[in-house]
């Protein structure tokens, strides 16, 4: 861990000795969230009480023509031998070619459509079962394409599948994912295609919607997932979940959270590892955020969930109720 350090306090200096000399720009900064987690329902007390939630490291900047790069690392999350990388969401590196093509490798978020699927770790409360069993970084590479109006932006990745594993890494998924601004309603909608076993597919239709008026916010994501064999066995719109979101700003100190999703696999056969077979399961949760600061740089919040269904191997359990009460806080080192 020493040596881990070191490293890391030579490449900023380095990095930063580089900026001044080009020009080039850098910022470094941090997060953490600390939590008390409170189960209400089936779950066990044993897990109740303080804990740290994550902290957070965060380097972004460019330099040269058109180059760009980012990285977040999760410093209380364990790297194993065999992977540094563990512990890091993203580290990637941009190439704009023009001010429509742009290309990017390295570990990314995997391309999947919605707008839960799109929170940062740090700003989630709860999540549908899907989000809560999918692994949304892998290494690969993209190419986007932005349309001259700057509203309309297309991607096209190739990276590792979400379900590879030790002993099981060369298997993998492609994504198209469109993201849209059309002031009011904005999206992000992606087809994919996922390697969930070699030689085995599971497709993905997500489409997410935001929609703004004023201070309120509304997000209704819909997915659907199908593999070969549900086709064969007629097995469609079986697998599916709808997740919707519901924000409002009350003055500039306070937004007040409703959120609920349903997650469904009706399918007689397997393919699904994020949503198993047997599975309907409903999650409500509403909360508050309070930013005392002039900035929103120190969030308290307070947050409750409820679920209710089955889902007799999955992660969300009926009858279950948490309460999550925290403290989040976020600085910037340097910016140049």
């Amino acid at each position: 861990m020493k040596k881990i350090f070191v490293f890391f306090l030579l490449s900023v200096s380095g990095i930063l000795s580089v900026c001044a000399q080009e020009k080039n720009t850098i910022n470094l900064s941090g997060e953490a969230r600390v939590d008390y987690h409170h189960n209400l329902g089936s779950a066990p007390a044993s897990e109740n009480g303080f804990r740290g939630s994550m902290v957070n490291l965060k380097i972004n900047g460019s330099f040269g023509e058109g180059f760009s790069y980012a990285y977040r690392q999760r410093l209380n999350k364990a790297n194993t031998e065999s992977s540094f990388f563990n512990s890091i969401d993203y580290v990637y590196l941009n190439y704009a070619i023009n001010k429509n093509w742009s290309l990017s490798a390295g570990k990314q978020i995997v391309g999947i459509g919605g707008y839960e699927y799109d929170l940062a770790p740090i700003d989630i409360y709860t999540l549908s079962e899907f989000c809560n069993n999918i692994s949304c970084y892998q290494f690969g590479a993209s190419a986007s394409y932005a349309l001259d109006n700057n509203k309309d932006l297309f991607t096209l990745q190739l990276c590792q599948s979400p379900f590879q594993i030790e002993g099981n890494r060369d298997i993998y998924a492609l994504n198209f994912v469109w993201y849209g601004n059309r002031d009011c309603w904005n999206t992000i909608y992606s087809a994919n295609l996922v390697e969930y076993l070699p030689h085995k597919f599971i497709g993905y239709l997500a489409l997410g919607n935001q929609f703004k008026s004023g201070k309120t916010t509304f997000n209704i994501d819909l997915m659907g997932r199908t593999t070969g064999a549900q086709v064969k066995d007629g097995d469609l719109f079986k697998d599916f979940s709808i997740i919707g979101s519901i924000t409002r700003e009350i003055g500039e100190h306070v937004i007040l959270r409703v959120n609920a999703s349903h997650d469904v696999n009706k399918n007689k056969s397997a393919g699904d590892l994020c949503v198993l077979p047997g599975t309907e399961i409903t999650n409500v949760g509403g909360g508050i955020e309070v930013f005392p600061a002039r900035t929103r740089d120190v969030r308290l919040h307070a947050y409750y969930s409820y679920y209710a269904g089955r889902n007799a191997s999955g992660t969300l359990q009926p009858d279950d109720m948490q309460l999550s009460v925290g403290l989040t806080w976020r600085i910037n080192f340097i910016k140049k």
